[in-house]
């Protein structure tokens, strides 16, 4: 994560990781030394920020929830796996319904989709037709014409790979793998 995010934070940057849960961005985000505020509603997810990152001066832990208007919201959590929550009553109880149908071996309930797959479709192929697009395919193909390099695998080769204990196998995985990442690094700069 921290070379992901260090394309976009500098030291001394202010970060909000919304939805914080445990703290995985906001410790990236200090690693690059970066100040954050966290913002996170779940009382055991705070729990653990607040011990993680508690006496870190730079990282201010609000438990909040944020949302397009100011208003009260109830939140629900689901006791039995706490990652799935939500502030939609709507859509708590049918997530609620769904996992108590599926818990009694029936299919939920469900109202149908404002937008079924067919309308994403249309709306698709309408903008396959417009001038911005054309540009981006015209773009690529650009980029990507010509021959191609190709890249090797030992590791995936089966007559290799037959051949090989699971720990020479692993070991050639991570060897070809250390071998690809300057290749590919290089190949994404052209």
């Amino acid at each position: 994560m921290v070379r992901f995010y260090r394309q976009f934070i500098q030291p001394g940057d202010l970060c909000f990781d919304l939805g914080a849960h445990v703290g995985n961005r906001t410790r990236s985000w200090r690693d690059l030394g970066a100040r954050v505020i966290s913002i996170e509603p779940q009382p055991r997810c705070l729990d653990v920020l607040n011990n993680r990152f508690g006496r870190d001066k730079h990282v201010v832990i609000v438990p909040k929830a944020v949302a397009s208007t100011a208003r009260e919201l109830t939140f629900h959590i689901n006791p039995g796996s706490p990652t799935i929550s939500t502030l939609r009553d709507r859509s708590w109880q049918e997530m609620m319904a769904g996992y108590e149908a599926f818990l009694a071996g029936r299919r939920p309930a469900l109202a149908p989709l404002p937008v079924q797959y067919v309308d994403y479709a249309r709306w698709q192929e309408k903008t396959f037709e417009t001038a911005a697009f054309r540009r981006q395919l015209d773009y690529w193909k650009g980029v990507l014409a010509g021959d191609l390099p190709v890249l090797e695998l030992a590791a995936c080769r089966a007559d290799v790979a037959r051949n090989l204990s699971p720990d020479a196998a692993l070991e050639r995985a991570f060897l070809v793998l250390s071998d690809l990442r300057p290749r590919a690094r290089a190949a994404s700069v052209r």
